[in-house]
């Protein structure tokens, strides 16, 4: 965080503490008054009062009822009915500087600095001996780089008081707000060593995020040295231990940060600030349980954090406690029932647990107008595809077409499943209205030059995918189709080698991929590259039949025929399509006395577009 920002926070945070308001800088007090309230906590009307505005002591009392409107609408978090009742207020009130400090902080919550400023400036006019006027003045001016009037608003505050320590602290802050750290640094140090100064700890705690600023591996270094220093002063400082962690992390030393929040937590009990730290390094661990306990940390704190509800129902998916995450959601769609992240993690737990009609249920309760409306038709229409309801698949993307023609992945959803259930002519014609929708979108052509190689017009495939290159030639898998086809057509070998190790250098650990080099090496007849390709190949995608037939191709070309039969039977487990179970078969067959000739298949990455 920008020290600009720490300081703003800081001033925020100090600011809101006072709930109400003794300060003695205007005519009035605003402590109490004798106002009636209704059962809602604010003020009756001042229709009901029956006094003269020109009666000053009916001012004060219409100053009082819209001050005391105010602070509720403020305490409500609603900042612009607040900013529209202490401007009444200053219709009868106009030289309150408590009235134009509250104003200037319902303007920054709202985001208007400059109308922030004004007010704070006249806040500090009219109350010109009040700290936290000037604090929140300062924030501001150093929020918009005005540096120099900042720090005087900080130099007048010491003025008064010396000894002031968020002054003393700003002052330093300040410095490396403006870039001077190794000055800010020598401040902080020297403040650290001054016995007046009550919060040393906090003085090494900046020096830390000061060096962290800087950014490099020797201030890394030093912002660690920083840190431990403030911790042995004050052992419980939660802040601290969280950017001490941080700078672990970025030093790449996990187990230390790790052991390092993890012992505070022991030490001095739970803390949320070293929760919310924690619970994300043993996600990272995939430990599970151990971040779910911070999360529950977090949540004891603020139990109506839905965020960290969420996090905690995530855990639980992850951990497959799959009723016990749904439990999760369900409450927290009763408590925020709009909520359609929740609505759509609600229906991806219950197809991941395998209740297929209640996850259809919550994804098709999104609306269309929602951000997670595409997944969720789509991953309805692939659950009703999974209870065998074809029909009603291809009729829920139809229906969110009707709704959404603006989405391009819901027509190439609706073409990949009409391809699945062999529509070829319907899929083809609703990719090709999609792309005079969407002319430059890659994603339209691959798939249906997808479906033109599962009709067999491998031309008009090879077509396709060249104009997915021209939109993106860093598309790997249209990289591969076309390689593939020149090697099953035996020609252009030396391009398509060059097409696939480009695909390779994009997708390096795609099997797809690695098998068309070895089929391309295969027809080149570098049957020892093609092998060990191959080979690679089946290792990270052993469960494709067309991987293992090519493998048993170069194994028996190289004069392995055992090894060619071994894969061959592994294809025949994989393979679904009678046709080329009775060519596999026959390869069994001819393995010990007859010579294999190929025959031309499908490239191994021919699978449906992902969704």
């Amino acid at each position: 965080m920008e020290l600009a920002k720490l300081i703003l926070i800081t001033g925020a945070l100090f600011f809101t503490a006072c709930s109400t308001f003794d300060s003695d800088d205007s005519k009035g007090n605003y402590k109490s008054s004798a106002l009636d309230f209704s059962n809602s906590g604010r003020p009756s009307s001042p229709e009901q009062w029956n006094s003269s505005e020109e009666d000053p002591l009916n001012r004060r009392s219409l100053a009082d009822y819209h001050f005391t409107l105010a602070e509720s609408y403020s305490h409500e978090s609603q900042p612009e009915k607040a900013i529209e009742e202490y401007k009444h207020t200053l219709v009868y009130d106009k030289d309150s500087g408590t009235v134009h400090f509250r104003l200037a902080k319902e303007y920054v919550r709202v985001g208007l600095v400059s109308e922030a400023i004004e007010q704070a400036e006249e806040s500090v006019r009219l109350a010109p001996t009040m700290p936290e006027q000037r604090f929140l003045l300062g924030a501001l001016y150093s929020s918009m780089k005005m540096f120099d009037k900042a720090s005087a608003q900080y130099q007048e505050v010491l003025k008064t008081d010396p000894e002031n320590a968020d002054a003393q602290l700003y002052v330093g802050a300040l410095l490396a707000e403006e870039g001077k750290f190794d000055e800010a640094v020598t401040y902080f140090e020297h403040l650290s060593a001054n016995k007046k100064f009550t919060s040393p700890f906090l003085a090494w705690y900046y020096i830390g995020r000061i060096r962290i600023q800087q950014n490099t591996d020797k201030s890394y270094q030093q912002a660690e040295k920083a840190l431990i220093k403030g911790l042995q002063i004050k052992p419980d400082f939660s802040d601290a231990a969280v950017v001490l962690a941080g700078v672990y992390e970025h030093q790449e030393k996990i187990e230390k940060a790790v052991e390092l929040l993890a012992s505070f937590q022991d030490k001095h009990g739970p803390s949320t600030s070293v929760a919310e730290a924690l619970a994300p390094f043993y996600l990272k661990q995939e430990k599970y349980e151990l971040a779910y306990q911070q999360y529950e940390i977090s949540s004891q704190s603020d139990p109506d954090d839905l965020n960290v509800m969420l996090k905690m129902a995530h855990l639980l998916y992850s951990m497959k406690k799959y009723d016990e995450a749904i439990s999760q959601l369900e409450n927290l769609l009763n408590r925020a029932p709009d909520s359609d992240r929740v609505r759509y993690f609600l229906g991806a737990v219950y197809l991941e647990k395998g209740s297929l009609e209640f996850a259809a249920k919550a994804f098709l309760q999104i609306g269309p107008t929602s951000q997670y409306y595409f997944q969720s038709i789509v991953l309805a229409a692939h659950t009703y595809k999974q209870m065998n309801q074809m029909e009603k698949a291809i009729a829920t993307l139809a229906e969110g077409l009707t709704y959404r023609k603006d989405i391009p992945q819901l027509y190439t959803s609706m073409a990949s499943l009409l391809s699945e259930n062999k529509r070829y002519s319907e899929a083809i014609e609703i990719v090709q209205d999609s792309i005079e929708k969407f002319p430059e979108n890659a994603e339209m052509r691959f798939v249906l030059g997808s479906i033109y190689d599962k009709i067999g017009k491998s031309e008009k495939t090879v077509e396709q995918m060249i104009k997915v290159l021209e939109i993106n030639p860093d598309h790997a898998q249209a990289l591969n189709y076309i390689a593939y086809t020149y090697a099953e057509q035996n020609s252009k070998l030396d391009e398509a080698e060059k097409l696939i190790r480009k695909a390779l250098t994009l997708e390096p650990k795609d099997g797809y991929i690695m098998d068309t080099l070895g089929w391309i090496l295969f027809k080149q007849d570098k049957i020892v590259e093609s092998i060990q390709t191959l080979e690679k190949a089946y290792e990270v995608k052993n469960d494709e039949s067309i991987i293992a037939e090519h493998l048993g191709d170069a194994y028996y070309k190289n004069q392995m025929p055992q090894k060619a039969q071994k894969m061959y039977r592994r294809a025949l487990e994989l393979e679904k399509d009678e046709q080329i179970l009775l060519k596999l078969r026959s390869k069994i067959t001819a393995t010990e006395d007859h010579p294999i000739k190929s025959q031309p298949r499908n490239p191994a990455s021919s699978k449906p577009a992902k969704k």
